[in-house]
């Protein structure tokens, strides 16, 4: 799980506001553009972008909801009637530790909101579950269950660094391709964007004439892959199947209209 944390808006209004915020990274504060107290989950996402996205902060992607509540407290979707805007947001990237330690809303000028911030580290806040690290190899093993072994990988190894690897193993070689699936239907698509969530890659193997070889990943022994519930996972997503074969068709069934 990710950070997550909330900024809350009372009696939201076209009055503005400024965040500033302190990374653990940084000595100064850092300061947001102009935020209406009314402002879309799509506007507070572009104002905060700048101060996650940065690498000498927490260099992360962030999503934000936006949950609005009448004067009874129930859930609406009419800003009109809305007297408190609740704001979610969440770091899409694993961290360790938090990405700031202080932040603070300056209203500019006299406003009629009041705005409540619960950083991650606060009591309803979320901190973030800690970021995969450490290295991993693959082991394979060949028709005479022979295992071969791979090189040793950093967790963030990229889908070609994985492809390297599979060829340092003889009866591999030029014969695998390795992608990220980060396309496509949402159940083959990327499910971990940043390498500290997961790890997933495809390996196609090409040019067997049976089943692919049961292929592994091995936690390294000196510098275990470690985070939070670490499981190493490989399957076969789909089996090896014979090619189709046809008769050829005899020149005396072939005609043309011509």
């Amino acid at each position: 799980m990710a950070e997550q944390w909330t900024i809350t808006v009372n009696n939201p209004s076209t009055g503005k506001y400024k965040l500033s915020m302190k990374s653990p990274k940084e000595t100064t504060a850092w300061l947001s553009d102009e935020i209406a107290c009314n402002a879309s989950a799509w506007t507070m996402r572009d104002r905060l972008w700048d101060f996650f996205a940065s690498n000498k902060r927490a260099h992360s992607h962030i999503a934000v909801t936006l949950v609005m509540y009448d004067a009874a407290g129930v859930v609406t979707t009419t800003s009109n009637l809305a007297k408190k805007y609740v704001y979610t947001i969440k770091l899409i990237r694993r961290i360790t530790g938090f990405s700031f330690t202080t932040a603070s809303a300056l209203p500019i000028g006299t406003i009629t909101s009041t705005i409540q911030i619960v950083k991650p580290s606060d009591e309803g806040g979320i901190a973030s579950s800690a970021p995969l690290t450490g290295k991993f190899t693959i082991q394979c093993k060949d028709t005479f269950e022979k295992t071969h072994i791979s090189p040793i990988m950093n967790f963030d190894q990229w889908d070609e660094g994985v492809r390297v690897a599979f060829l340092s193993m003889p009866y591999l070689r030029g014969k695998v391709r390795v992608y990220a699936p980060n396309g496509g239907p949402e159940s083959l698509a990327w499910p971990y964007y940043y390498s500290e969530n997961g790890k997933h890659f495809i390996a196609i193997f090409e040019g067997f004439d049976s089943n692919p070889p049961k292929c592994d990943i091995v936690s390294d022994s000196t510098t275990p892959l470690t985070g939070a519930n670490v499981v190493l996972k490989s399957e076969i997503i789909r089996p090896y199947g014979q090619s189709l074969m046809f008769e050829p068709i005899g020149l005396e069934f072939l005609y043309s209209d011509a």
